[in-house]
């Protein structure tokens, strides 16, 4: 009975021990953002939206439960759950992390003389880092 109690308690502490490690801002370069707090809480935003809940992780998955939405403009909802790996939060995309970067059309001033007068294209993240990562 002992041992059973034993390896409760270490399951149950390396649990915490993992949320705290995983707690904090998390950005992508869209501006949406995941707070995930030490307390098992999250908050997600996607301008002007918001999302609330409680999250738990198993291995390297985070699963987000949003339990309160101020989802005004009908914007996509919160993922559900996203992977951890080497510092960065990936959506789960058709069941398959999405590390790809994302091809955006950087739009630059028009000049006269310009070589290039047409918009030239950038390769963004599509992840989530830390916000002291920024």
């Amino acid at each position: 009975m002992k041992f059973v109690g034993l390896v409760v308690l270490t399951l149950f502490s390396t649990t915490l021990t993992a949320q705290g490690n995983l707690a904090g801002n998390y950005l992508d370069y869209y501006g949406k953002r995941i707070e995930l707090y030490s307390d098992s809480t999250f908050k997600y935003f996607d301008r002007p939206s918001w999302w609330e809940g409680t999250w738990t992780v198993n291995k390297d998955t985070i699963f987000l439960l949003a339990k309160l939405e101020n989802n005004s403009v009908g914007r996509s909802p919160n993922p559900e759950k996203v992977v951890y790996q080497k510092g960065r939060l990936y959506r789960i995309k058709n069941g398959k992390l999405d590390t790809k970067k994302r091809k955006i059309v950087k739009n630059k001033p028009f000049e006269l003389n310009d070589p290039l007068p047409f918009p030239s294209y950038k390769k963004i993240p599509s992840w989530f880092v830390k916000s002291e990562d920024y």
